[in-house]
C-alpha cells in the first residue's frame, strides 16, 4: 500500500475533520463522502486517494483500540491470574473480528485477525522456546539413561564371557542381575 504524500490535503486534516471524514466513510461511499467533505471543510482530493486513506486509517484506528484494550485491562487487573487475562483477551478478540465481519468489513476483519497474530507472536515464540528446551532436556535424559543402560550390558556381557573360566563371578548373581533387566525378578 502506497503511503500518504506529505503534500496531500488528507495528510494535513485536523484531527476533528479527519474524524468527520472517517465517519463518513464508514457510512458513505467514497465518491459521496468525498463530496460532503467538499461542501464541509473544502476538501480536494480524489476517490482512489480517499480509498487508500480509508484503509491506512482504519487500520490505525484498530491497532490503537487494541492497545488500549490491553492497556486499560493491564491495569484494571493487576490481581488477576495470566489465564484468566488470555481467556478474556481471546473472547474481546473473537467478538471484534466477528462484529467486523458483520458488518460487512472483511479487509478490516483481516487486518484485525493479522494484528492479534503479530501481538502473541512474541507470547508463541516464548512457548515454542520453552517446549524445545523441555523437549532436548527429555533427550538428554534418555541419553544418560541409555548410556547407563549400555554399561550395564557391557559388564554383564563380560561377566557371562568369563562365566566358564576358573576365576569366575557367581553365575546365579549374573543371572539374577539379568532377570532384573528383563523384568523377570
Amino acid at each position: 500500500m502506497r503511503k500518504t504524500r506529505p503534500d496531500s490535503p488528507l495528510a494535513a486534516l485536523p484531527p476533528d475533520q479527519a474524524d468527520q471524514l472517517y465517519s463518513l466513510c464508514q457510512r458513505l461511499p467514497y465518491g459521496r463522502a468525498l463530496a460532503e467533505a467538499e461542501q464541509l471543510f473544502g476538501l480536494q482530493s480524489s476517490v482512489s486517494s480517499l480509498a487508500r486513506w480509508w484503509k491506512r486509517e482504519s487500520k490505525r484506528r484498530l491497532r490503537e483500540k487494541v492497545r488500549r484494550g490491553i492497556t486499560a485491562s493491564k491495569a484494571w487487573d493487576t490481581k488477576v491470574d495470566e489465564a484468566a487475562l488470555d481467556t478474556r483477551m481471546a473472547k474481546a478478540l473473537k467478538e471484534g473480528f466477528f462484529q467486523l465481519l458483520a458488518e460487512g468489513a472483511q479487509d478490516d476483519a483481516l487486518d484485525f485477525a493479522n494484528l492479534a497474530l503479530q501481538a502473541n507472536k512474541d507470547k508463541r515464540n516464548t512457548q515454542k522456546l520453552q517446549r524445545l528446551l523441555a523437549a532436548e532436556s527429555r533427550a538428554d535424559k534418555a541419553e544418560l539413561a541409555l548410556a547407563e543402560c549400555q554399561a550395564k550390558i557391557a559388564e554383564l556381557q563380560a561377566a557371562l564371557s568369563n562365566a566358564g573360566q576358573p576365576a569366575a563371578v557367581d553365575t546365579r548373581a549374573i543371572m539374577s542381575e539379568v532377570d532384573k533387566l528383563l523384568g523377570r525378578a
